[in-house]
């Protein structure tokens, strides 16, 4: 028997104003909704809570996104179990990173011998 795999990826647009709040214990949680369209419309409510809920706080409706997802499970207010979208993490299409620390690195950096650009003149 196979490996089970809980992982997905959703690509499309944040169809209303998104929700960031922190909690009480200062947990960060982010809501949307993803509008993708294939072969018809379809509207996906997506969760995430801590690093990436914070990577989205100032995201606004509009924005074109591609979501790293785990399917989780929650309970509604009649204690009835549910299936939601929790994303590992959101790619922001055109947004450029807060810091330089942010960025991933792109080979060895002690072994390049590419000269350093100047950030400015990056093209993203």
């Amino acid at each position: 028997m196979g490996k089970d795999i809980n992982k997905g990826t959703l690509a499309g647009t944040i169809s209303r104003d998104p929700v960031y709040r922190q909690t009480g214990g200062k947990q960060s949680f982010f809501a949307c909704s993803i509008r993708t369209e294939c072969e018809r419309t379809t509207y996906t409510d997506v969760v995430a809570f801590g690093a990436v809920a914070d990577s989205m706080s100032e995201v606004d409706k509009g924005a074109r996104v591609t979501v790293t997802y785990h399917l989780g499970s929650k309970k509604d207010k009649n204690d009835q179990w549910g299936i939601q979208v929790v994303a590992d993490e959101i790619v922001v299409e055109g947004r450029k990173p807060k810091s330089t620390a942010e960025r991933t690195p792109v080979g060895n950096p002690a072994t390049s011998t590419a000269p350093d650009a100047d950030e400015d003149s990056l093209p993203f």
